[in-house]
């Protein structure tokens, strides 16, 4: 049994799973089509993207052995506020199919 918190506790694998999950569409996206999506799309994959940078940045610390950063309260809250925009953002866009949408 581990004393790590946070993201810390997460495997490796799973990190970079995440990562590649939520990072690389939201740079297709946001690459391929900026000028043609509105901004809720916009905001979407923008949500998409900080969560995968933070997975990435997670999964590097782990690849450095500094395991233990990950556990410090900057980084869990810096996760949580990035789980919790994406969260946000996908209730807008469960908004936007049921005809709610206000952004």
């Amino acid at each position: 049994m581990t004393t790590y918190r946070g993201y810390a506790t997460m495997s490796t694998p799973v990190m970079w799973l995440f990562a590649l999950i939520f990072g690389v569409p939201a740079v297709f996206d946001l690459t391929a089509d900026l000028a043609g999506m509105s901004r809720q799309d916009v905001l979407h994959n923008l949500a998409r993207l900080c969560v995968g940078v933070f997975m990435l940045y997670c999964a590097l610390r782990v690849q450095q052995g500094k395991r233990e950063t990950l556990a410090s309260r900057g980084t869990v809250i810096a996760g949580h506020l990035s789980f919790a925009f994406l969260a946000v953002m996908l209730l807008f866009k469960l908004g936007q199919y049921l005809g709610l949408a206000v952004l």
